[in-house]
């Protein structure tokens, strides 16, 4: 029996992208336009480029963030803030299929693939066909 995770990985920034569309990075850009926190120029394309990435520091002044803690990285601090200020928790919304993302973990330099689908002997993601 496979186990599902959810739809968001636990870090998302630069260098981001969603595998298929839909996914994680779509639905962050998606958010961030409805919260009015999207840059001039910003397009939804499943790419955590650098527009996102202003984006999100948009965001993060509009939650009370300040000094280097305004970094344009779509993280847990983030998140528990959007939850706090918006009674939005991306952590709890439920995956499926088709929503594998590629992304780089803090301090990272190698990307990470998140997938809907986790291994059940292993725990650990594996790319669905």
């Amino acid at each position: 029996m496979v186990g599902t995770k959810a739809f968001f990985p636990p870090y998302l920034n630069k260098g981001s992208r969603d595998i298929y569309p839909g996914g994680p990075v779509h639905f962050l850009g998606r958010l961030l336009i409805a919260l009015r926190a999207a840059v001039p120029g910003f397009e939804v394309d499943g790419d955590y480029g650098p527009k996102m990435a202003e984006s999100v520091k948009e965001l993060q002044w509009r939650l009370g963030f300040v000094g280097d803690v305004v970094d344009g990285n779509f993280g847990p601090g983030t998140r528990a803030q959007l939850d706090k200020d918006f009674f939005i928790d991306v952590g709890s919304i439920p995956s499926g299929p088709g929503c594998d993302v590629w992304y780089i973990g803090p301090g990272g330099d190698e990307p990470v693939f998140w997938s809907a689908i986790s291994n059940p002997v292993t725990g650990l993601s594996q790319p669905t066909a």
